[in-house]
């Protein structure tokens, strides 16, 4: 083989490394820099960016524009409200009232309204 053509092959398979680590990343869920917060009316996930984070939670959804994202993280495949915020903000009334997907008890995030 040529030098030439080693230097093509090698070239094609950087590329291509490339290539998949940027797809790979690109599909991740979470965007860098990113924070997690859900929604206790709806139930949505939202990411905000760092910069975007409030002094002040709850923080406002942006899709309904009412103040009612908290903090989440997830384990072992499940999404649960942050523990530092979640049992201090869901004991407001205000968050209380709305609150339709946070589960009080465990702070799981469930996939449909809870019957309250």
């Amino acid at each position: 083989m040529k030098s030439e053509q080693k230097k093509l092959i090698l070239v094609v398979a950087l590329l291509a490394g490339a290539v998949g680590i940027y797809v790979y990343v690109g599909r991740s869920p979470e965007p860098l820099g990113g924070v997690r917060f859900v929604c206790v009316e709806t139930g949505k996930t939202v990411w905000l960016d760092q910069g975007d984070i409030p002094s002040i939670l709850p923080a406002t959804n942006p899709r309904t524009g009412r103040r009612t994202l908290i903090p989440a993280t997830e384990r072992d495949g499940k999404i649960y409200a942050s523990e530092r915020y979640a049992w201090g903000l869901l004991a407001e009334p205000e968050i209380a009232e709305v609150n339709k997907y946070v589960d009080p008890e465990t702070l799981e995030v469930l996939d449909s309204p809870r019957e309250q």
